[in-house]
C-alpha cells in the first residue's frame, strides 16, 4: 500500500467508527436501564457491525485501501463494543467470548485469502 492509500484507508477507518458511535448516541440511548443491560446491548450491537463491516471490507469491496479501512472500522466499532461490557463481566464468558471471535477471524482471515486467491488474475 502507497502512503496515500494508507492515510485513506486510516481515514475511512476513523469515520465510520464515528459515525457508528454517533449513530449509537442518536438511534439508542440508555434511557432508563441499568448500566449493565446497555452495556451489553451495545456489545451485541457492535458484534454485528463489526462483522458487517469486516466481512464487507474483506469480501466486497475490490479496492484495498477502502477494504482495509472498513475492516479496520469493524475492529475499532468491535473493541468500542467489548470495552465497556468487559469490565462489568465474569472471567468465564470473557474467555467463552474471546475463544470465539478467535475462530471467527482465523475463519475470515482464511475465507479471505481463499477468495482472494479465486479471483486473481494471474
Amino acid at each position: 500500500m502507497k502512503a496515500k492509500e494508507l492515510i485513506f484507508g486510516l481515514s475511512i477507518s476513523i469515520l465510520v467508527f464515528l459515525i457508528f458511535i454517533y449513530g449509537i448516541s442518536i438511534f439508542y440511548s440508555r434511557g432508563s436501564q441499568s448500566r449493565d443491560i446497555y452495556s451489553f446491548n451495545i456489545f451485541v450491537i457492535s458484534l454485528l457491525f463489526s462483522v458487517l463491516f469486516i466481512s464487507i471490507g474483506a469480501f466486497i469491496i475490490k479496492s484495498d485501501f477502502i477494504g482495509a479501512g472498513l475492516m479496520g472500522s469493524g475492529l475499532l466499532i468491535l473493541l468500542y463494543g467489548i470495552v465497556p461490557y468487559w469490565r462489568d463481566s465474569d472471567n468465564i464468558p470473557k474467555f467463552i467470548v474471546s475463544i470465539i471471535w478467535l475462530f471467527v477471524f482465523i475463519f475470515l482471515a482464511y475465507s479471505f485469502t481463499k477468495f482472494k486467491k479465486r479471483h486473481t488474475i494471474s
